[in-house]
């Protein structure tokens, strides 16, 4: 009952035949297990862009990818950052899931996997090219450039990799006071 008025039985019955022929025209979205990794050294977070793509195409990101078969998230993101950045962390903490539909581009929904995480080597660097000779998907060559960004900037993150920010804690390593941002 919409509005006070009674749909008779053939409208339900052309209504329930749309919704069904919906369904079958569009495809289930595949679920797609990712994690997403914030590198996090004195207050800065760790960003990139990509060099041979528009900044209004890819945006700011942080390093992320695809879980490998029987790889923990954890173990993941480590090796995305590493792969992404060339830069070894360990992982700080936690940061929780968070679903992500990113549909037009791919009929995907990504479980994304979040973590903060620390830098194991000295880092003298504040900007660096990087990038993927052989890409996974067997893609061209990529290069991006990282730069470590102040916290008070990471709202630029593109595609919901800021979704988790507010999760990160700041400590006496990161010269700031312990507190969430």
């Amino acid at each position: 009952m919409t509005n006070g008025v009674v749909p008779s039985k053939d409208t339900e019955g052309r209504l329930r035949m749309a919704s069904e022929q919906s369904q079958r025209m569009r495809p289930e979205r595949r679920l797609v297990q990712k994690v997403v990794g914030y590198v996090v050294d004195h207050g800065r977070l760790l960003v990139f862009t990509h060099d041979d793509v528009a900044l209004e195409i890819a945006g700011v990101q942080v390093p992320a990818g695809t879980l490998e078969p029987g790889e923990s998230p954890a173990e993941a993101v480590v090796r995305e950052v590493l792969e992404e950045t060339g830069r070894r962390t360990r992982v700080v903490r936690d940061l929780g899931v968070e679903r992500y539909d990113v549909r037009p581009s791919k009929n995907e929904v990504h479980e994304r996997h979040f973590f903060q995480l620390e830098l194991i080597d000295e880092l003298a660097l504040d900007r660096w090219s990087a990038g993927e000779d052989h890409p996974s998907d067997g893609g061209a060559p990529q290069r991006w450039t990282c730069w470590w960004s102040p916290m008070e900037h990471a709202h630029v993150l593109c595609a919901g990799f800021g979704a988790r920010l507010g999760q990160l804690v700041l400590g006496n390593d990161d010269e700031a006071p312990a507190q969430a941002v």
